[in-house]
């Protein structure tokens, strides 16, 4: 399939006018507990940094950032439509969000996914992610940008 992806940035106007969609990204994923109250909570340059991903203008995944910090950013919640999966699309947010991060000055870029998804970890450690600590069943990895510090 090579059809055009294009990357929107998020505002809070759009999740509300089409909240069912966002939500509906990862309904088949077991365990998935985003609803409404965390797609709309209020996180410092949550705006500037999230966006969505369309394809064919239909909402293929989409990454909720946040400054977490002066120097980094944290990704909440990253999710591809599951039409939309083990296609490249995933590797291609990845470089999005990595390259806002860095035309925005961004030192370093966390997040967190759970110790038995084996298959995330997989997935963050090619892109140079690495374990950097250990929260309940959750671990933290983080990524350096252009050699700064967190």
């Amino acid at each position: 399939m090579t059809t055009e992806v294009t990357f929107k940035t998020l505002s809070a106007d759009i999740v509300r006018c089409n909240l069912a969609a966002f939500i509906a990204v990862a309904s088949d994923i077991p365990g998935e507990y985003w609803a409404a109250e965390n797609f709309l909570a209020e996180r410092p340059e949550k705006w500037r940094f999230s966006y969505y991903a369309c394809r064919d203008d239909e909402l293929a995944g989409y990454a909720i950032l946040s400054r977490k910090a002066e120097s980094c950013v944290h990704l909440h919640h990253f999710m591809v439509a599951r039409a939309h999966r083990n296609q490249g699309l995933g590797d291609r947010m990845v470089g999005e969000f990595l390259s806002r991060c860095q035309a925005a000055h961004v030192g370093s870029v966390t997040l967190k996914t759970q110790r038995t998804n084996s298959g995330a970890i997989r997935f963050y450690d090619r892109f140079g992610f690495k374990k950097i600590a250990c929260e309940g069943e959750y671990i933290v990895m983080a990524k350096l940008l252009d050699g700064r510090a967190s």
